[in-house]
């Protein structure tokens, strides 16, 4: 079997993708590469730590276990060869600087490696989690010296959140900005308000449809409360009312009252998301900006502060190529457990590194 250079494997749970993946690590050793410049990653401490074991127990035990006959085919290189030179290989392994973590201490590993060009001390700490209320306390300042008060009542109002809710979401949010254009509603006007029209005109088909002789189901879909219970109902999203409920007591003007209920209702939800979104992108703004200052002051960076940091590093400070040329250029294979669950943001910085690899013999 030839050795694939560059290799995606899918299958099911359990159906041996680890496996295959120590098996390729493995490979690459008695291929002559140096520990050093592979690097393997996943997603959790514990699937790497599991993901070394394995290793490590795989060569020290390689004369009985079955991964020897696959590493003979990938590799092209005959058992006794491989048992030979297995000795040889472990020590090597355990005296490198080995590459196998989870993808954010990877990240983190490059963030120390280039921190002043990203404006931050090499001895930044990590946390799992910045402290919930100062960093509230920060964020509601920062909305202060704004004047930006009025905004964030009326998001809450809009989305209908406490302000709890609303800082969860922006954490949310927080970890795929990068992904989001902050600007989409910039200088986009929120249509007329058209609530009250609308549920005027529902009023009108209420009185229309009741005034004839319905079934009692058929009657209740035509009570309408408010504009949030017309908004609830199935009938709105028809394209007419002639159907079975009103079948025997439909005229075309109802259908013609469907139509502007319709037409005013689509009006007053695109206001409704252009007002929200206003909001929250203006809020969210504030928000990254609180983060930002926060993790400067402490020198403490949580796993999302350290990521955005390495994506603004790769994408708006520095040429990849510089990038590379202070890794040393050690890094030839990268082999990725779990790929699927990749954030955008996260491959948006492997990309460079997968594209360098590519383009050398790695």
């Amino acid at each position: 079997m030839e050795f694939e250079p560059f290799l995606a494997y899918e299958a099911s749970a359990g159906s041996g993708k680890t496996f295959n993946l120590v098996v390729r690590y493995l490979s690459l050793l008695f291929m002559g590469e140096n520990p050093s410049s592979i690097v393997a990653l996943t997603f959790t401490n514990k699937a790497a730590n599991e993901m070394l074991e394995r290793i490590l127990l795989t060569l020290e035990e390689l004369p009985t276990r079955s991964e020897l006959s696959h590493i003979a085919r990938l590799s092209g290189i005959d058992e006794a060869t491989i048992l030979q030179e297995r000795p040889k290989i472990l020590a090597r392994f355990l005296r490198s600087d080995i590459q196998i973590s989870t993808i954010d201490k990877f990240f983190g590993r490059i963030l120390r490696k280039f921190a002043l060009n990203a404006g931050l001390m090499p001895t930044f700490k990590t946390v799992q989690n910045h402290h919930e209320s100062a960093l509230l306390e920060r964020f509601l300042n920062e909305v202060e010296v704004s004047r930006s008060s009025e905004a964030l009542v009326h998001l809450s109002l809009l989305s209908d959140k406490r302000l709890s809710d609303l800082f969860t979401l922006l954490s949310t949010l927080y970890s795929k900005y990068k992904e989001l254009n902050l600007e989409a509603y910039e200088g986009t006007e929120a249509p007329e308000e058209s609530m009250v029209y609308a549920f005027e005109l529902a009023g009108e088909l209420s009185r229309l449809v009741l005034s004839k002789p319905l079934s009692e189901r058929a009657q209740k879909t035509m009570q309408i409360e408010s504009f949030e219970d017309l908004l609830g109902k199935t009938w709105l999203m028809k394209p007419s009312l002639e159907y079975w409920d009103f079948k025997k007591i439909y005229e075309p003007r109802m259908d013609e009252l469907l139509r502007e209920i319709q037409t005013a209702v689509a009006s007053q939800m695109r206001r409704r998301e252009v007002l929200y979104f206003k909001e929250l992108l203006s809020i969210l703004k504030l928000y990254i900006k609180s983060r930002h200052s926060m993790a400067l002051q402490s020198n403490e960076l949580s796993f999302d502060d350290i990521t955005l940091n390495v994506h603004t590093l790769l994408r708006e400070k520095l040429e990849s190529e510089f990038l590379y040329f202070r890794l040393d250029s050690r890094l030839k294979h990268l082999l990725l457990d779990e790929f699927q669950d990749t954030s955008v943001i996260q491959f948006d910085i492997l990309r460079p590194l997968i594209e360098e690899i590519r383009s050398g013999i790695g």
